[in-house]
């Protein structure tokens, strides 16, 4: 729609990466998201969890999958102010990647809260 097209004018992506030394995982994504309408809006890391947020630029609802680069113990979705609000499955592809089946309204947005992270 008319918001992704403006939105990819005006910014670059939020794209999110492992750092780190010689023996460590740089350069490899943290997640990968299967559709282009689905913008990483904000991470953070609230205490040890992982906090991820999603937005949906489409005027279209939108399914869409997360591969995640890490594996978690649990993941949540939560509200704006942290409370849970539903647990999210987390299902292994036949090659082993984690991922994530979700679904956004139009212009909608998501929270999920990983926890127990690991790096695969």
């Amino acid at each position: 729609g008319y918001v992704q097209k403006a939105s990819n004018e005006w910014n670059e992506p939020l794209v999110a990466g492992f750092a780190g030394g010689d023996d460590g995982p740089a350069g490899k994504l943290l997640l990968d998201i299967s559709d282009e309408n689905i913008e990483l809006s904000a991470m953070t890391i609230d205490n040890q969890d992982l906090v991820v947020r999603f937005y949906n630029s489409s005027s279209e609802p939108r399914s869409f999958r997360v591969r995640w680069n890490i594996s978690a113990e649990a993941i949540i979705q939560v509200d704006l102010n942290g409370n849970k609000l539903s647990d999210v499955n987390q299902k292994r592809e036949s090659l082993g990647q984690n991922y994530t089946d979700l679904e956004l309204p139009q212009y909608g947005f998501q929270t999920l809260k990983l926890s127990g992270i690991k790096m695969n």
